[in-house]
């Protein structure tokens, strides 16, 4: 039997809803131990100390680190610095890259949105497409950002748990089982951006784009398959 590439569109949308009607059932409460903002150390927090999303301006930390918020109403935001190269710093992961003087990389990432639990201990984000910001320096790199502007960033992560350990250090667990650096409570209070941003400010020049539009990337993916 010969589906046509509408059909199988439809299909699909129709399993992802079914989908994640299932995982909306699943869903448990957010823990109150989880609630904060953590970092990996005092020079990297989320919010206003590390960027300004509508002008898309980052703070660039005196030291690499990663930074989550998370709100007892399921809303998240997240802070990435890191530095490749041979500068001796860890990755987002811990883990210290090959070396190449000539050719230090640094990425600035930063996403915020809603978040969830389920019951088998899963963390999903769910980014506000609209709003993640990336910046990218690289001197070996043809078009590096080095003028600091920024690009949109869009990526939802699947974590497949997270551990308090009796320090109080949260660690995120990565789908694959690969932990990220343990961050310690600077806040209890979440610090976050508020999830609408005036993007009315925001203008061409001061944030570049180079993403298409996730429905088409999916229609032009299954008509290939099936021509």
């Amino acid at each position: 039997v010969t589906f046509s590439p509408l059909i199988l569109i439809l299909l699909y949308v129709f399993e992802r809803s079914i989908k994640n009607s299932v995982m909306a059932s699943q869903n448990i409460s957010i823990p109150s131990e989880l609630v904060g903002t953590w970092s990996t150390n005092n020079n990297i927090t989320c919010g206003p100390t590390f960027i300004d999303p509508v002008l898309g301006n980052f703070s660039v930390p005196s030291n690499p680190g990663s930074s989550f918020s998370f709100s007892s109403d399921g809303y998240f935001e997240e802070a990435f610095y890191t530095i490749n190269g041979n500068e001796g710093q860890p990755d987002r992961f811990g883990n210290f890259p090959a070396s190449y003087p000539q050719c230090v990389t640094s990425v600035l990432q930063w996403q915020h949105g809603s978040f969830n639990l389920t019951t088998n201990h899963t963390l999903n984000t769910n980014p506000i497409e609209a709003d993640g910001r990336m910046n990218l320096t690289n001197p070996c790199m043809t078009g590096g950002h080095w003028d600091g502007t920024a690009q949109y960033y869009y990526q939802p992560e699947t974590y497949a748990g997270y551990t308090i350990d009796d320090t109080g250090r949260l660690t995120l667990i990565r789908f694959d089982g690969m932990p990220l650096r343990p961050m310690t409570l600077v806040s209890k209070d979440p610090i976050m951006w508020p999830l609408t941003l005036d993007m009315s400010k925001a203008s061409s020049s001061s944030i570049s784009t180079s993403q298409c539009p996730t429905l088409l990337v999916l229609v032009l993916t299954i008509w290939l398959l099936f021509i």
